[in-house]
């Protein structure tokens, strides 16, 4: 059930009224210092909404006085000088510039005629004291110390001709000429002190008022540049995310101090056999191959240090074991110290510096066979021939000629031995190229 508050008939009135003199005084914002000119307008039609009824509850009580006392004049001339009030402000025909100038003249007028034509001193003192403080509102400085002083030059002027009686004003005579100077006076000190509270306050409030606009542009200027940085930074966090997750090396983002997987692409799921959940729930540690481990790249512990260095062993799903090269770099990862770990698999590399050393340590043997195992018999020959030479008139010399065939054959069984050692390694050396 809604429930539907009621207004008072007096209160549905009133709103009306409101929304009829806010309309009829709605003004477009003003290029040359808008806020002041804005609060202006806002405050020409604040008084205009509440002058309105209270000048009309203020003229019954005057009128029914005024008739009493015969001052039908008076009557007739506050009547319609309330009408003709009225129907100025809510002229729309009228700009609203024009609107408060024509005001200001009209109230000026008016407190004049009730100084000068009905002798209502302090009436018209009042009105004119109210007009300067308007015009101070609503109008630049200058204008009010115009207002001010025109204000004291026609009381100091009503005073003379109260005195010498130039014009016949019958009831401008009753009133004594020093009470008019001692009003001007009065009046001009009045408007003095106003004009200048309403001009520092005029001031105070476009400093404000700027203050506040150029705060207004800067924090518009930072949220501007707020905006920017996000985007760069999406921007920067899609790529990186490209440069991640497409990457055909195996990436891991690891947590600082407890080693834990925190994120993996798909090549390190292709690369290790585990399955992305898998990988997240393990730490680098469970990813090494600890110990020794009897496989094809058992040849590569016995590689020089110089060549290993940044490699280790990771272990696949399978129990198979890989060579990686891993490079890393400290990052942050959803607010907290990370380490973004690059692994490129380098067994194959390994494997054929592996064969690589293998190769080497046979050609060091045939080496080794070539400098001792063949220089022996080589030398043992060379002897025997010399001795033959020197011997060779002697009957025995078919015991030296079987020793000479002797160490022939020895010397054949080594070439024999070398010549196999180097077709096994040249068939091990076109295996591996043949492999890689």
């Amino acid at each position: 059930m809604i429930l539907v508050k009621k207004t008072h008939p007096f209160g549905r009135l009133w709103l009306r009224y409101k929304d009829f003199v806010s309309a009829a005084l709605a003004s477009s914002p003003s290029a040359k210092s808008p806020k002041l000119a804005d609060w202006q307008n806002g405050l020409f039609s604040t008084i205009v909404l509440y002058a309105i009824p209270i000048s009309l509850l203020a003229l019954i009580p005057s009128v029914i006085l005024e008739y009493l006392m015969h001052h039908i004049d008076v009557v007739i001339f506050d009547v319609a000088a309330i009408f003709l009030f009225v129907s100025l402000v809510v002229a729309r025909r009228i700009s609203l510039t024009a609107r408060k100038t024509l005001t200001a003249v009209m109230v000026g007028i008016f407190s004049l005629i009730q100084i000068m034509a009905f002798g209502n001193v302090t009436v018209g003192f009042a009105y004119l004291f109210g007009l300067n403080i308007f015009i101070g509102f609503q109008f630049p400085v200058r204008y009010a110390k115009i207002a001010i002083g025109a204000g004291f030059f026609a009381g100091l002027l009503l005073a003379a001709n109260s005195y010498f009686d130039v014009l016949n004003l019958p009831r401008l005579q009753s009133v004594p000429y020093e009470e008019l100077i001692i009003a001007s006076f009065n009046l001009l000190f009045l408007n003095l002190v106003v004009v200048v509270l309403i001009h520092r306050t005029h001031v105070g409030f476009e400093q404000t008022m700027w203050q506040r606009s150029n705060l207004y542009q800067e924090l518009q200027k930072e949220l501007s540049g707020s905006e920017r940085l996000n985007e760069k930074l999406a921007e920067s966090e899609e790529h990186y995310k490209t440069l991640f997750f497409s990457s055909p090396l195996p990436k891991m983002i690891v947590e600082k101090h407890s080693n834990k997987l925190l994120q993996v692409n798909s090549a390190a799921v292709k690369s290790y056999g585990y399955s992305e959940t898998e990988l997240l729930s393990m730490n680098l540690q469970e990813l090494t191959a600890q110990g020794h481990e009897p496989d094809r790249l058992d040849a590569a512990s016995a590689l020089p240090a110089a060549l290993m260095k940044g490699a280790s062993r990771f272990r696949k799903k399978d129990g198979s074991v890989i060579y990686v090269e891993l490079s890393s770099r400290e990052i942050f990862f959803n607010g907290r110290p990370a380490v973004l770990v690059i692994s490129a698999d380098m067994t194959e590399r390994v494997t054929h510096l592996a064969a690589i050393n293998h190769q080497n340590e046979h050609l060091r043997e045939i080496a080794f066979m070539q400098a001792h195992v063949i220089r022996s018999p080589l030398t043992k020959i060379m002897s025997l021939t010399e001795l033959m030479a020197a011997e060779q008139s002697l009957p025995d010399n078919e015991e030296l000629l079987q020793h000479l065939h002797k160490s022939a054959l020895e010397l054949d069984q080594v070439v024999r031995q070398i010549i196999a050692r180097s077709e096994k390694v040249l068939a091990g050396t076109t295996s591996d190229r043949t492999r890689s």
